[in-house]
């Protein structure tokens, strides 16, 4: 039951909140024709039983929530945009929007699965039961994540610049692309203790794909059972687990991700591709790598060595509440 009902609040309330202009959590609504004409004023932006709430109220109210995560969000934004214009960077609207559209199958993929529906069919008969369509869902998807995914495509464009393709970035990328898969499912824990105790746990027969669920904090695999994307028999955990057989279990694997309990689910082998006849795709492959990789500490770099002053404060003294 617990489950089924973080599944309805996970899912079905974040698509209410996305039709719903005017949300009431406790008690009905019931703002009048006058009091809506005084929230459209400006400065009131809602009225509760003949009280006024004010534009000044919520922005406090969020900057003490949510105030240093989104300035900080802000700021990130504000130093990729500058950068690209300095360096003349830009991107096409085609590229936007194709990217756009990825996140946005994505989403209503993870609202289908997540509410235990099949199909988007059956999606549009739900949301049609809060009053909306399935297209104005993907709007709003959309123009949530827009802003975003514009900021990512100049950040690397940017950071793409600065890369220079080697003959073992290609080799890595081949590999990677095309050379052994290990398919298996994760659990992520914070401390070695807690991965110690859910050890003992699967050794006691308790079911892998439950504990992912429930104790991961990766919590996109966890979403699926555990289930990691194939991955080839280098790097950290690869090498870990690479004399595994097929549903075996590993010991603890620390990452800077915390500790991993890997269990493999399949081994596909290395396809027979020639290396020659797919290098462009694999030049294509290993800058978007390496991009990866390299964005995250470039954008602390392009923020340390930038002037920025906050004084981020709400006037927490003025309620912005009218009687």
């Amino acid at each position: 039951m617990k489950i089924l009902l973080k599944t309805f609040l996970g899912i079905m309330l974040p698509l209410y909140v996305l039709f719903s202009s005017n949300v009431t959590i406790y008690g009905e609504e019931t703002t009048s024709v006058q009091g809506e004409a005084k929230a459209n004023s400006g400065e009131v932006v809602a009225v509760v039983n003949g009280q006024e709430i004010t534009r000044t109220a919520l922005g406090n109210f969020l900057i003490e929530r949510f105030g240093e995560e989104a300035l900080d969000i802000m700021i990130r934004r504000t130093l990729v945009y500058q950068e690209a214009k300095k360096l003349g960077i830009e991107f096409h609207s085609e590229e936007l929007e194709e990217r756009v559209q990825k996140v946005v199958d994505s989403e209503i993929e993870r609202y289908i699965k997540g509410s235990g529906l099949s199909s988007e069919e059956e999606l549009e008969k739900e949301i049609k039961k809060i009053g909306g369509t399935v297209k104005q869902l993907r709007e709003r998807i959309a123009g949530r994540v827009r802003k975003e995914i514009e900021v990512q495509l100049l950040g690397e464009k940017i950071v793409s610049q600065t890369i220079t393709i080697t003959e073992e970035d290609l080799s890595d990328a081949y590999e990677e692309e095309y050379g052994e898969k290990i398919e298996a499912c994760q659990i992520v824990v914070k401390s070695k203790k807690d991965g110690e105790e859910i050890l003992k746990k699967i050794k006691t027969g308790a079911d892998f794909e439950t504990l992912a669920r429930n104790e991961s904090i990766d919590r996109n695999s966890a979403a699926r059972g555990g289930r990691m994307l194939p991955f080839s028999p280098t790097g950290t955990i690869g090498q870990a687990v690479a004399s595994l057989p097929k549903g075996g279990v590993s010991d603890l694997i620390k990452t800077d991700g915390g500790y991993h309990i890997v269990k493999i689910i399949d081994r596909k082998p290395k396809r027979d591709v020639k290396f020659e006849d797919v290098k462009l795709e694999l030049e294509k492959l290993a800058r978007e790598r390496l991009v990866r990789q390299k964005a995250p500490s470039w954008l602390i770099a392009l923020e340390e060595s930038a002037d920025i002053k906050k004084s981020l404060e709400s006037t927490s003294q003025e309620s912005g509440v009218k009687k």
